[in-house]
Protein backbone atom coordinates (compact mmCIF):
# COMPACT_ATOMS: atom_id res chain seq x y z
CA UNK A 1 0.00 0.00 0.00
CA UNK A 2 2.55 2.42 0.92
CA UNK A 3 4.41 1.90 -2.92
CA UNK A 4 1.33 2.49 -4.00
CA UNK A 5 0.50 5.88 -2.11
CA UNK A 6 4.23 6.98 -3.13
CA UNK A 7 3.90 6.66 -6.53
CA UNK A 8 0.83 9.73 -6.27
CA UNK A 9 2.45 11.49 -3.75
CA UNK A 10 5.93 11.97 -3.44
CA UNK A 11 5.46 15.02 -0.94
CA UNK A 12 4.07 13.38 2.47
CA UNK A 13 5.84 11.53 4.81
CA UNK A 14 5.24 7.82 5.37
CA UNK A 15 5.05 5.70 8.88
CA UNK A 16 3.19 2.62 10.58
CA UNK A 17 1.55 3.12 13.73
CA UNK A 18 2.62 -0.13 16.04
CA UNK A 19 0.78 -1.28 18.66
CA UNK A 20 2.02 -0.67 22.40
CA UNK A 21 5.52 -0.42 23.91
CA UNK A 22 6.78 -1.02 20.01
CA UNK A 23 8.66 0.87 17.49
CA UNK A 24 7.64 0.63 13.41
CA UNK A 25 10.86 -0.91 12.66
CA UNK A 26 10.16 -3.69 15.26
CA UNK A 27 7.57 -4.37 12.36
CA UNK A 28 8.45 -2.97 9.14
CA UNK A 29 11.96 -2.14 7.65
CA UNK A 30 11.47 -0.85 4.17
CA UNK A 31 12.41 1.98 1.88
CA UNK A 32 9.08 3.43 2.03
CA UNK A 33 9.43 4.12 5.80
CA UNK A 34 9.73 7.75 6.40
CA UNK A 35 10.90 7.81 10.03
CA UNK A 36 10.30 5.54 12.90
CA UNK A 37 7.28 5.75 15.35
CA UNK A 38 7.41 4.87 19.08
CA UNK A 39 3.95 4.30 20.69
CA UNK A 40 4.26 4.49 24.32
CA UNK A 41 1.00 4.16 25.00
CA UNK A 42 -1.61 1.39 25.44
CA UNK A 43 0.68 -0.78 27.39
CA UNK A 44 2.39 -1.42 30.94
CA UNK A 45 5.33 -2.77 30.18
CA UNK A 46 5.87 0.93 27.62
CA UNK A 47 9.05 2.41 29.07
CA UNK A 48 8.52 6.52 27.26
CA UNK A 49 11.73 7.77 28.36
CA UNK A 50 13.61 4.94 27.87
Amino acid sequence: MADRIREVDRKHLISFHPVGAKKSTDYIDDKWLDFDMYQSGHSRTAKEYS
